[in-house]
């Protein structure tokens, strides 16, 4: 989920050619994209938003995309993280977590979600300090082409009654898409990321879905895991690039 940026376009006899996205997540890490025709259009773009937009600037891209990557390289981007991209078998299984219960987002307080995501977050990579805008949380959240509530789901102690972790599997055209399966730390080590998985593909096995997509930092141990015991198969990966504020100053000083 990202906040409302700007966007920049190249126009050549009032036709667009090519265009540069920025947008400022809720963690303050400012993401550009760029999509032009031609190179040297995308470098023009790159180079106006660099200039434009002051601090840090970071983007994503395919880890075989050759021509973004050189793009970006050429203009001071660096390579910060990189993520496995997985389809994984909808596996049905048990979804019982003795001393939870398993509800639809759709039926915990909005803030309560906001905060258990936010805390969440802090623990995987890429998404550290991220501190959601409640009105776009849920705006976003409960987007009906996006949001299911029998695959969204939170994990929630009988005892004490304090949400413990979620997964949220997100609609999608053709495969649904795992977003994040995730356990507070108090409550780890008891299974429940792989009860609230099951739980999640249940639903989907019923509708004759067979597999979702999933993508988990290449450093994240604990998440590969999960997906390996799943059967997951990796597909692909993405690259996260990283722009320095102070890159003109670190090449003047030939840092």
């Amino acid at each position: 989920m990202v906040s409302p940026g700007r966007m920049w376009h190249a126009l050549e006899d009032d036709e667009v050619v090519g265009r540069a996205d920025v947008l400022r997540r809720p963690d303050g890490r400012t993401f550009v994209a760029v999509d032009a025709w031609h190179a040297d259009v995308g470098a023009q773009l790159l180079e106006t938003v660099v200039r434009a937009v002051p601090g840090d600037l970071y983007s994503t891209t395919g880890e075989d995309d050759a021509v973004q990557l050189a793009l970006f390289g050429l203009a001071g981007f660096d390579q910060v993280r990189r993520e496995d991209e997985y389809v994984v078998p909808v596996v049905a299984g048990d979804s019982t977590a003795p001393g939870f219960t398993l509800v639809s987002a759709r039926d915990v307080a909005v803030a309560r979600l906001a905060r258990l995501d936010d805390e969440l977050r802090q623990d995987v990579p890429g998404a550290g300090g991220w501190e959601n805008d409640l009105a776009e949380f849920a705006e976003l959240t409960f987007d009906p082409r996006l949001f299911d509530p029998r695959t969204y789901l939170v994990a929630v102690d009988d005892r004490t009654a304090e949400l413990a972790g979620l997964v949220r599997i997100w609609r999608a055209s053709r495969v649904p898409r795992l977003g994040l399966v995730a356990v507070r730390r108090p409550y780890r080590r008891r299974g429940l990321a792989t009860a609230m998985l099951h739980a999640a593909f249940g639903p989907l096995a019923a509708r004759g879905f067979t597999q979702v997509t999933a993508e988990a930092d290449v450093t994240n141990v604990p998440s590969r895991t999960l997906l390996a015991r799943f059967g997951a198969r990796r597909t692909g990966g993405s690259v996260e690039l990283r722009r320095p504020a102070n890159h003109r100053e670190d090449r003047r000083r030939g840092n």
